[in-house]
C-alpha cells in the first residue's frame, strides 16, 4: 500500500462575508437613531450644540466589534502617524472653503461668518461637541465599514460605496426636496473620499483619528465661516461642489500613489533589483 510521506492536513481558512458586519452595522444604527432622536426632545438638548443621532453609528460600531471580536478580515497598516494627515485635512478642509466662498459670490443669497452671541452655549462647548460628534461618526463610517469595503473592491470603491451609504442614510435630508437630498449625498460621498484618502493605510484607531480630525475641520469651517449654510438647493449645490473639486484631488494623488508603486513592483521583477524609492 503506497502512503505519502510527510503529508500535513491543510485547513483553509475562508473569510467571513464581509455583508454580515455591514448590514448589522447599518441595522443597529439605524434602529438606535430614533431612540436618541426621542431621547434629544426629551433632555431639549440643542442639535446646533450636539446632535444625538450622530451617535447611532458608534452603538452600531460597538456592536459589531463585540459580535465579531477578533475576527474582522481588515485591509494591511501600510501607515503610521497622524501630524501629516491631519495637517492636511486641515488644508483639504481649507481648500473646501475657499470653493464655497467662491461660488458664494456668484450668488445673490450669501452666508456669512457665525455670530456667537445666537449659539445656544459657548463656542468653546459647541467645538467640544462637535469634536465628540465626528468621531462618534467616523468609529462607525471609517473604523468598521469602509475598512470591510476596502478588502473586497480597493481603496477608492470603497470610500464611495461608504459615502453613498452615510448620505443615503440620512432619510431626513429627503424632506427638503429630492434636489437637496440628491446634492447632499453627493457631498457626503464627496467627503467620505476626502476622509478616506487622508486615514487609508493605518490601523482602526488610526484611520478613526485622522477621520475624525479632517470631519471636526470641515463641521467647525462651515459653522464659523458660514453659519452652517441652510437647507437651500444652492447651498447644498455649492457645498457638493466644492468637496467633488477636493475629493477629485485627493482620489487623483491615491491613485498617482498607486501607479508610482505598480510601477516600482514590474521594475523589480523585470531588473531583478530593489525598486528606487
Amino acid at each position: 500500500m503506497h502512503m505519502q510521506a510527510n503529508s500535513v492536513p491543510v485547513h483553509v481558512v475562508s473569510r467571513p462575508p464581509i455583508w454580515r458586519p455591514i448590514v448589522t452595522f447599518l441595522l443597529v444604527s439605524a434602529a438606535t437613531s430614533p431612540i436618541l432622536a426621542l431621547l434629544q426632545n426629551i433632555s431639549g438638548l440643542d442639535p446646533q450644540t450636539l446632535r444625538l443621532t450622530q451617535f447611532s453609528t458608534l452603538v452600531g460600531a460597538l456592536v459589531v466589534l463585540a459580535a465579531w471580536r477578533g475576527r474582522l478580515v481588515l485591509p494591511k497598516v501600510t501607515r503610521s502617524g497622524f501630524v501629516v494627515p491631519i495637517v492636511a485635512g486641515a488644508a483639504a478642509a481649507g481648500g473646501m472653503f475657499a470653493g464655497i466662498w467662491a461660488l458664494d459670490r456668484l450668488t445673490p443669497q450669501h452666508w456669512g461668518v457665525l455670530d456667537v452671541a445666537t449659539l445656544p452655549n459657548s463656542i468653546a462647548v459647541v467645538l467640544v461637541a462637535a469634536l465628540f460628534g465626528a468621531a462618534a461618526e467616523e468609529i462607525g463610517w471609517r473604523g468598521i465599514v469602509q475598512p470591510l469595503l476596502e478588502t473586497r473592491t480597493g481603496a477608492i470603491p470603497s470610500m464611495i460605496g461608504t459615502g453613498l451609504l452615510f448620505g443615503v442614510g440620512h432619510f431626513y435630508v429627503a424632506s427638503e426636496g429630492p434636489l437637496v437630498y440628491l446634492l447632499f449625498v453627493v457631498g457626503a460621498t464627496a467627503m467620505s473620499v476626502i476622509f478616506g484618502t487622508l486615514s487609508a493605510g493605518r490601523t482602526i484607531f488610526g484611520r478613526t483619528v485622522v477621520a475624525t480630525m479632517a470631519h471636526w475641520f470641515v463641521n467647525i469651517g462651515l459653522l464659523l465661516f458660514f453659519s452652517d449654510g441652510d437647507a437651500s438647493a444652492v447651498w447644498m449645490a455649492q457645498l457638493a461642489a466644492a468637496s467633488v473639486v477636493v475629493a477629485g484631488f485627493c482620489a487623483y494623488r491615491v491613485s498617482a500613489g498607486s501607479r508610482g508603486r505598480c510601477l516600482q513592483a514590474l521594475e523589480f521583477r523585470d531588473q531583478n533589483r530593489p525598486p528606487a524609492c
